[in-house]
């Protein structure tokens, strides 16, 4: 499946303010396949980033995450129930 947008992102991680460091997979266990998703970063809900990467975002550009000018490409290439 490909989820393309900011608003698809939020609903796919409930739009829950999970802590950014939280895996992809630990945040969706629900969705029933694999998926790969496309988003420029438009609003706060993020997971899949490393600490160090969200540390130094913060201290570069303190609107990182909802500014317009960042995006992710994230993939889960499995159902969460497959992966556990």
């Amino acid at each position: 499946v490909i989820i393309k947008g900011d608003l698809n992102y939020r609903r796919l991680l409930g739009d829950r303010l999970w802590p950014p460091s939280t895996p992809v997979e630990e945040a969706v266990p629900y969705f029933p396949t694999a998926f790969v998703s496309f988003r420029t970063l438009k609003s706060n809900p993020i997971v899949g980033i490393p600490v160090d990467v969200v540390e130094k975002l913060e201290k570069e550009d303190p609107k990182w995450r909802y500014n317009g000018k960042r995006g992710t490409i994230q993939s889960v290439l499995g159902s969460a129930s497959s992966l556990r």
